[in-house]
This record gives structure tokens, sequence and C-alpha cells, in this order.
């Protein structure tokens, strides 16, 4: 065998090898669920009066995903200036069994408005105005890919209306003047 010959082989064997390894890991790679969260959470009142805040949050992957917990969490800083160590206390944790995919040619069903209450059945609202930040905390989990995904997001002050706000249904994330 000549040297042309060897390195070609070795070439094509090279490339083969990297083609094969692409398409393996994009068949194998798992999708974790995508959701997008509101730039504002509001609070609110149930129907039957009880004080909660209110999240919405929109399913956009391409399957269902399941057991979504949702964790509410108050955040104090040592040092605001700095806001790097933390203490956090948790305001609310809801459990919500399943949020359908994200339908193309309909829109709603991917959608959920989320009511959290206190954990300890105190003042909710009051809790809130104690701390620097909110923190939401949101998993959820696929069970066609057999992944799940994890989102956190921070809300100031500013992020945090009152009731005469809510959120339209449509795919906008900002809470309107009702």
């Amino acid at each position: 065998m000549d040297l042309v010959g060897l390195l070609s082989s070795v070439i094509i064997g090279a490339v083969a090898s990297v083609i094969a390894s692409y398409i393996f890991r994009m068949q194998t790679a798992k999708k974790v669920p995508i959701l997008e969260v509101g730039k504002d959470i509001i609070k609110g009142y149930n129907p039957d009066g009880r004080k909660s805040i209110k999240i919405k949050i929109i399913n956009k992957a391409a399957n269902d995903i399941i057991n979504i917990d949702v964790k509410l969490m108050g955040v104090n800083y040592k040092d605001p200036s700095e806001k790097e160590l933390k203490i956090t206390t948790a305001l609310s944790e809801r459990m919500v069994p399943y949020i359908a995919k994200e339908e193309k040619k309909q829109f709603g069903d991917n959608v959920v408005i989320l009511h959290l209450y206190s954990n300890n059945d105190s003042d909710l609202h009051a809790q809130i105005d104690k701390f620097d930040d909110i923190m939401l905390f949101i998993k959820a989990e696929d069970p066609y890919n057999n992944a799940f995904g994890v989102i956190y997001k921070s809300y100031d002050k500013k992020s945090i209306k009152d009731n005469s706000y809510t959120f339209h249904d449509s795919r906008k994330l900002e809470a309107i003047k009702a």
C-alpha cells in the first residue's frame, strides 16, 4: 500500500467517524422543556378572596410537560449594593401536574396563570414587601425525552404589580392594566 492510499483511508475514516458521532449525538441528545415566565408578577386574590401572587407560564416545547414544581422565594441581601450574599426564605410552593405542548394552530392550552399562596397562611402580600427581591424557581419534566429543565427568574420591586393589572391571554409576558 502506498502512502497516498494510506493517507486517504485515514482521512476518509476520520471524516466518517466525525459525521457518525455528530448524528449519534443529535439523535440521543435530551431535549429539555422550554418554558417562558411572565416578566411581572401580580399581587392578586383568588375568587374566595385569599391573597395570592399570580404568575404566567407558557410551555414553548414541542412536547407536553409534567410535574411542574414552582417555588417563590424572598431574598434579602447582606449588602444590597453588592447583591452577592443572599439570604432566602421560601414563601410559596405549588405543583402543577401538566401543561400541554404548544400547538401552532391553537393558542391557550400551553398557558397557565398560576396563583401562589403563602406556605404558612400569613399575608403573602405583606411578606413580599419585606424582601429586597423575589425569586421564582420552576422545574419541569418532559416524560417523552426523560429530561427536565430548570428556570430561575428574579423580580425587583418594579416588577411586582398590584391587583389592577392582569395577564392578557396572548403570548405577551407583561402584565397589562385591566
